[in-house]
């Protein structure tokens, strides 16, 4: 298994924070995020496994918490779609 670093990151916008865990193996070639909403979870087994399989690969990723209700909030503030706007965050 390739070492790498594992962070726990909070990214705020303008609704609510978006909650994540960061894993970057050395050298990572590129990154993945994950966003996860309802009826998935960052931690789930499934979603550990598949993330594992791509930093093994040489990939970044980052998997990412409440996309769902982020989006919901946005949506109902401002009356149009926003989910992209809190992923684009994430990439910042």
């Amino acid at each position: 298994m390739k070492p790498f670093i594992q962070r726990d990151v909070q990214i705020p916008s303008e609704s609510a924070t978006l909650q994540g865990v960061l894993c970057m193996p050395a050298g990572a070639a590129g990154v993945v995020l994950f966003a996860h909403g309802s009826g998935s979870s960052r931690s789930s087994p499934r979603n550990v496994f598949v993330a594992r399989v791509l930093q093994e690969a040489g990939l970044a990723t980052g998997r990412l918490e409440e996309v769902a209700r982020l989006a919901a909030a946005w949506f109902s503030k401002h009356r149009q779609p926003g989910p992209a706007n809190h992923l684009l965050l994430a990439t910042q």
